[in-house]
């Protein structure tokens, strides 16, 4: 209703719960408030109430309700920096499948220094959508559901993925990137073997044709592509050089894997120890990760006819320049990203996929130093690999658990569906699902 004060005007709720005479008595306590300054109010009992857009905490959604779920960090949309704390569990829909499409059950799942990197917005516009990253690109697990289409795959496989999203209870991934698991091997190791030793295996052997008695600087090689690279040198028979970030790790390429050429990672000290070592010619193949100054040295310390694979992105995400003197020499620079070559080249994945599994059942190849930690435990293995101090890889076990809550996530709804909202607020409702391309024609 409506009432007039002073030559103002008043919209008032009242409320139909109370008589006629209570909600009189409201009234007048407001005609007789010199001081109130709000126009519009509702009366609920003896309670005056006015409208107000304050901050809400994250709604929550019990878990028992929801069979899938995964890891996401919320994008800031008024630019503030990532941080881990913006991470959680997110709720997901039923989930359906394409054709050559499968659904995974995962088991385990690496952590990859990409992840790490995303995380602090430190790859922005790569691989994420307008509102959330979605972390995971490699995991263990047992078919769970298989798509049309789909021959070489049953319910109930066990197998290694690439598998985009893949801290999670479940990941749907092209049935081209599913394998199945090598028997010797627990669902632990299996998780960390992808993404590492097919960018070792890419890089080295069919972008660089690394051959015997060739020379092959690896940097970083404490890290779980570098200790890949390793095993695929040693395959080769090549010379090894390695470098690293700290006399621990050096240490342990010595004494460990019997490396006699390493030097440091964090300097330019290995361009120095590289001219030493091969009497001024260079090596003929880099596997490089440094960045930067670093980065220029290494191309540097590249012989006549040298191949130089560039796994990192930094430089390539900031369009760094190089000297473009030295490719005079016939050198190559090379790049090997095998996240990109997951949305360009499936085939050649594919292959690549097939040869390094191959190679771990002919025993050829073995699983590389992990350290393990619960999904529960995500902060705490996120941290340990920023500090970059581990070896190997970072695996999480993720098994049958359900996280304890969920954050309130647009993709609990149904993508097919169509959904009503009544009132004044529909407008702000469809900023709310703005984010989330394919709501748009969805809500009224």
């Amino acid at each position: 209703m409506q009432s007039y004060k002073s030559g103002c005007v008043y919209y008032v709720d009242l409320d139909s719960q109370q008589s006629l005479q209570q909600n009189a008595q409201m009234l007048c306590t407001i005609l007789s408030d010199k001081e109130q300054p709000e126009r519009t109010l509702v009366i609920r009992g003896n309670s005056i109430l006015c409208q107000r857009i304050i901050n809400a905490p994250k709604p929550e959604i019990d878990s028992k309700i929801f069979k899938y779920w995964r890891l996401e960090q919320t994008i800031h949309a008024d630019g503030r920096g990532m941080s881990l704390d913006d991470m959680g569990f997110c709720a997901l829909p039923n989930m359906t499948l394409k054709k050559g499409e499968v659904v995974v059950k995962i088991h385990a799942a690496a952590l990859n220094f990409k992840d790490v990197m995303m995380a602090h917005g430190m790859l922005e516009g790569l691989e994420v959508d307008e509102t959330r990253y979605r972390f995971g690109l490699e995991c263990s697990g047992v078919v769970e559901e298989v798509g049309e289409g789909v021959d070489h795959l049953q319910v109930g496989d066990e197998v290694i993925a690439f598998a985009k999203t893949s801290f999670a209870s479940h990941v749907i991934s092209d049935a081209r990137f599913v394998i199945p698991k090598p028997k010797h091997l627990s669902m632990v190791d299996s998780a960390g073997i992808i993404v590492a030793f097919t960018t070792a295996y890419h890089s080295l052997i069919e972008r660089a044709n690394l051959r015997k008695g060739e020379t092959v600087l690896i940097h970083s090689a404490c890290g779980g592509v570098g200790l890949s690279a390793i095993q695929i040198a040693k395959m080769q028979r090549a010379i090894i050089i390695c470098t690293a970030g700290s006399e621990e790790k050096r240490a342990y390429l010595r004494n460990e894997l019997d490396i006699k050429f390493v030097t440091d990672s964090r300097s330019d000290r290995f361009y120095h120890d590289v001219m030493k070592w091969t009497n001024g010619k260079g090596v003929n193949v880099v596997l490089n990760s440094l960045y930067g100054r670093l980065m220029e040295r290494g191309l540097a310390s590249l012989a006549p006819g040298g191949r130089y694979c560039e796994i990192g992105k930094r430089d390539i995400l900031e369009n760094s320049q190089l000297d473009m003197k030295t490719f005079l020499e016939n050198k190559s620079f090379l790049s090997c990203q095998i996240d990109i070559r997951l949305q360009q080249d499936h085939d050649g994945v594919q292959y690549t996929l097939e040869q390094v599994v191959r190679l771990f059942e002919e025993r050829k190849l073995n699983p590389i130093p992990k350290t393990v930690f619960h999904i529960a435990d995500y902060l705490e293995a996120f941290r340990t690999m920023a500090k970059g101090q581990h070896i190997g890889k970072v695996v999480f076990e993720i098994g049958e658990y359900v996280p304890d809550k969920f954050e309130l996530h647009g993709d609990i709804l149904h993508e097919k569906a169509t959904y009503l909202v009544t009132g004044a607020l529909v407008v702000l409702v469809k900023l709310l699902f703005a984010g989330c391309k394919r709501w748009e024609q969805n809500i009224w």
